[in-house]
């Protein structure tokens, strides 16, 4: 099951019926700091009721003190990304059978330890240098680890492209 993210920059809000339609339809709703007064004013138009998104994100320079109060369990400052992200990532790991999990975690470090750098910092400072080896080494392994792999990333990412079932059989 795919699942469709929006998110809604600060600017002229849509107008047209697609875009509308987009974030009527969609199964996530991400507003950018000062998108957020727009988004509500116009939910009622797209949604037929006042809808709040589901994340607002930003440095909050254009949301005036007392929404960021208001809307505080929406709101993940800046920074704080990071920690919402691993937060969900590390759900969805913990969701994997367990055979499936220790499967993908070895391949991954497999494919970070490819790098030779020995710190996040490092790995983070040889982004791409890093990240052409991770790709290099990626090619390197079979069709059906490549596959596994895809799968799931793409499901840890909540796109869902592959059933669970799909990775048990992707191991045996």
């Amino acid at each position: 099951m795919h699942k469709r993210v929006v998110i809604i920059c600060d600017g002229q809000f849509p107008k047209t019926e697609y875009p509308r339609y987009l974030i009527q339809t969609a199964d996530f709703i991400i507003c950018c700091d000062g998108s957020l007064k727009k988004f509500i004013r116009n939910s009622v138009s797209i949604f037929g009721e006042e809808r709040l998104p589901d994340l607002v994100i930003g440095d909050m320079d254009t949301l005036p003190a007392s929404w960021q109060k208001k809307y505080a369990d929406i709101i993940v400052p800046e920074g704080g990304y990071n920690r919402v992200a691993l937060e969900m990532l590390n759900e969805r790991i913990h969701a994997l059978p367990v055979e499936v999990r220790k499967h993908f975690v070895d391949v991954m470090f497999n494919m970070l330890e490819s790098t030779g750098v020995k710190t996040l910092s490092e790995l983070n400072a040889k982004s791409l240098k890093s990240l052409i080896t991770m790709i290099k080494t990626f090619n390197d392994l079979d069709k059906k680890e490549k596959e596994l792999m895809l799968a799931l990333t793409a499901e840890l990412l909540n796109f869902g492209m592959a059933s669970p079932k799909y990775f048990e059989e992707s191991i045996e």
